[in-house]
């Protein structure tokens, strides 16, 4: 009987446990800006969360960039970051 248990254990174990985790750690928030004019540390960017934002503003507002793209198609000099929350 009690190998029969064993398996049981150790399979509620792995079912269970990535749900305990899960609960323990906070979501982090994520989302993309987008500039049509890139100026460096002077360029606005609009944000889905936080509105329009300079690269400064977005991390004293508590993000931070985590991936940029910039397209090199034409003359568009159109800027996407990737933010996130800072975790706290």
């Amino acid at each position: 009987m009690k190998k029969f248990l064993i398996p049981i254990t150790l399979m509620a174990n792995l079912i269970f446990a990535p749900d305990l985790w899960a609960t323990t750690r906070p979501l982090i928030k994520g989302g993309v800006c987008i500039s049509d004019s890139f100026k460096g540390k002077f360029s606005l960017f609009a944000c889905e969360h936080i509105g329009q934002v300079t690269i400064n503003q977005i991390y004293e507002q508590g993000w931070k960039v985590v991936n940029t793209y910039s397209p090199s198609r034409g003359a568009s000099h159109t800027t996407f970051l990737i933010i996130e929350q800072q975790e706290e």
